[in-house]
C-alpha cells in the first residue's frame, strides 16, 4: 500500500497534511485544557488587602516571630487545630475562627468558630463539606492583646463532612 502511494506521490503531501492536522488538535487540547477550570477568579476585597499588605503581614508573621508551630489533623467528621509554643507545650488561651478556601477558586466559606478542648488543650471545628484536593485553612486568632494569623494548606484525599 506504501508503494502506491509512493508511485503517485502522495508521500509528502500526507505527511505535511499530517503534521498540519496533528498541530490543530494538539493546539485545540491546549485552549479545552486552559479553560477546563472556569478562568480567573476574582478575589473578595482585594484592593482592601492591598491597602493593608504591611498590618496584614505583621499579623501573619507574628507566629513564625514567636516559634510557635501549628499543626491540623483532619477526621472523617471534624477537624483538630493545635499549636505548640517555642518549648513545645499546647497553647490553651486562644479563641478565633477558621476560613477554608480552595487556593485555585479564589473564593472562602464562612468562617467557623474554633472551640477549645480542654482536656488535651487543642482547638477543634467542624468543615461542612471538603472535597478531595488542596485546601487553605486559614485561623484568625486572637491572643491576649493581639490578633494571629495561620494559614495551612492540606492536600485532603477523601472526602470530610459534617
Amino acid at each position: 500500500m506504501l508503494s502506491r502511494f509512493k508511485e503517485k506521490g502522495l508521500i509528502w503531501p500526507i505527511a505535511v497534511a499530517s503534521l498540519l492536522l496533528s498541530s490543530v488538535a494538539i493546539m485545540g487540547a491546549f485552549v479545552m485544557a486552559s479553560t477546563s477550570d472556569g478562568g480567573p477568579r476574582i478575589i473578595d476585597s482585594y484592593y482592601e488587602k492591598a491597602v493593608q499588605w504591611d498590618s496584614l503581614s505583621a499579623v501573619k508573621g507574628e507566629v513564625k516571630a514567636r516559634n510557635w508551630l501549628p499543626d491540623l489533623v483532619l477526621s472523617q467528621s471534624s477537624a483538630l487545630f493545635v499549636i505548640r509554643d517555642s518549648a513545645r507545650t499546647r497553647i490553651p488561651f486562644l479563641t478565633g475562627e477558621v476560613i477554608l478556601s480552595r487556593p485555585h477558586l479564589g473564593t472562602e466559606t464562612p468562617p467557623l468558630p474554633l472551640a477549645f478542648v480542654q482536656a488535651d488543650s487543642s482547638y477543634v471545628f467542624y468543615p461542612i463539606d471538603l472535597t478531595p484536593g488542596l485546601w487553605d485553612f486559614t485561623f484568625l486568632l486572637k491572643a491576649p492583646n493581639q490578633a494571629l494569623e495561620v494559614t495551612i494548606r492540606k492536600d485532603v484525599k477523601v472526602n470530610v463532612a459534617n
